[in-house]
């Protein structure tokens, strides 16, 4: 027998031995356990016609339990349960506003003839309706700031368990996005992906329950707000060797970092504002890197970078980096080769005067 099978059975016994002791003490009421009265689906709104129900859960076998509209009209029985005892209802127009309900039960104990009775459970209250609550609204990300292709969640919170659930543009009323789902669902999240400046603004959302043939619209919830620039986030650069500084003919490793969507864009190298090189990356690769090959000569560059989206059809390019400076050394470590050409020729032209002194 397992673990949870067994657990019940020892509360029951355990009841019972209680119970067994207040009888033999010469109490006329034993007392059980308190029940627990729970809505089955969990809502804090039935609207009319809907079937719920109640359930009345308690510790023990063979128990008679009564249900109860607020504390003292009894609406339901069942006898000789074990454990739980559910009570389906339906809503009916006298029912209209708010709900409570509460329950309790009582055992008969054949070997001692004796009844035990258990408080009645903590109530369980709700609204019976005509019209479905309002929803709640919000956004991510919360500061509903954003930059064109990115994309938003819109999260709609409803307190009824509905299966439809629409969201609004509010500049011009449209319906722009409608999801069905499990009516354990009571957020939905709706996304707008590759966003463009003009799909900023306000939005809401509602939702939708048939019960019988009758469709009920809950209100809109309030709207929220969010905006999109086509402004990128500025791009990075970084360099190595990372001081920048490199002998002649040494290749450079530049890498620019940027905000790339999964739908991929291009790098932008700069050297002195002129254009490099471009690399395209498919995917959300955050960085690229461009090999510089060509600094032969002594010297200073200035090296910067950028990238761009392209959403829908249009690109959109983020502000250059900052730039990183490279400085190109000769092989004696001076960022000026010409002085040193002229001291190498020096030297040659008095090692060739010697030469013909000698002979």
């Amino acid at each position: 027998m397992s673990v949870s099978g067994t657990k019940p059975i020892l509360q029951e016994a355990v009841v019972s031995i209680l119970l067994l002791m207040v009888v033999s003490l010469g109490a006329q009421r034993a007392s059980l356990p308190k029940p627990i009265l729970s809505l089955d689906p969990p809502s804090s709104v039935i609207l009319l016609g809907e079937d719920y129900t109640l359930v009345c859960h308690f510790p023990l076998t063979r128990c008679n339990v009564e249900l109860y509209k607020g504390f003292k009209d009894r609406v339901s029985a069942a006898n000789e349960v074990d454990y739980t005892a559910a009570f389906k209802v339906t809503a009916a127009l006298p029912s209209k506003g708010k709900n409570s309900y509460t329950c309790k039960y009582q055992k008969f104990y054949e070997r001692n003839l004796t009844w035990a009775y258990s408080p009645i459970s903590d109530p369980v209250q709700f609204n019976v309706a005509d019209e479905l609550p309002k929803p709640s609204v919000s956004v991510e990300p919360a500061s509903g700031v954003l930059s064109v292709g990115d994309q938003v969640h819109i999260n709609c919170t409803t307190c009824y368990p509905s299966r439809l659930s629409r969201l609004y543009r509010e500049r011009d009323g449209l319906i722009i996005d409608t999801q069905n789902t499990s009516e354990s669902v009571r957020t939905v999240i709706f996304t707008i992906k590759e966003l463009e400046p003009m799909d900023g603004g306000a939005y809401s959302c509602n939702v939708v329950k048939t019960v019988l043939g009758k469709v009920y619209v809950s209100p809109r919830s309030d709207f929220v707000e969010f905006n999109v620039t086509d402004e990128l986030p500025r791009a990075t650069i970084s360099v190595q060797p990372p001081f920048g500084v490199v002998s002649s003919g040494t290749l450079i490793r530049l890498t620019c970092t940027g905000a790339i969507l999964n739908s991929g864009g291009l790098f932008y190298f700069y050297r002195d504002g002129e254009t490099r090189g471009t690399i395209h990356v498919s995917g959300s690769v955050p960085s690229a890197s461009f090999i510089v090959n060509d600094l032969i000569s002594a010297g200073k560059w200035s090296f910067n970078c950028g990238y761009s989206r392209r959403v829908r059809q249009t690109a959109y390019y983020s502000p250059p980096s900052e730039a990183v400076q490279v400085t190109v050394t000769d092989f004696n470590g001076t960022s000026d080769s010409f002085p040193n050409v002229l001291c190498v020729g020096a030297i040659v032209l008095l090692w060739i005067i010697s030469i013909l002194g000698t002979e």
